[in-house]
């Protein structure tokens, strides 16, 4: 007879699950009480005038994080866009957002 061979998890697999399940969990539990998710929040920073570049620059390292797998402090190949985010880019989507979710609109 053979044996069903399961895969196990990695750390890192946990990791990312137990992320997913948070924020499920987190978004659902705020949507019932009449909340803005975390979702609506990230859209909120990006509309503010002095949070969006934060929230720009910030998404930027974990985007480069994830994609190349290494911390970018010590990546010198993204020096620039730390420091020079794409702000234009990030208004503009965020503009569009904002009139996507004009009641009036």
């Amino acid at each position: 007879m053979r044996q069903v061979q399961r895969n196990k998890l990695s750390p890192a697999q946990k990791a990312w699950l137990g992320l997913f399940g948070y924020i499920v969990i987190a978004d659902a539990y705020l949507m019932r009480r009449n909340k803005d998710t975390m979702s609506i929040q990230f859209g909120h920073w990006l509309q503010h005038p002095r949070h969006r570049k934060l929230c720009v620059g910030v998404t930027g390292l974990i985007i480069a994080h994830l994609y190349y797998s290494t911390p970018l402090p010590f990546q010198k190949r993204f020096r620039l866009l730390v420091t020079v985010p794409p702000v234009d880019l990030i208004e503009s989507l965020a503009l569009q957002n904002e009139e996507s979710l004009d009641p009036q609109g």
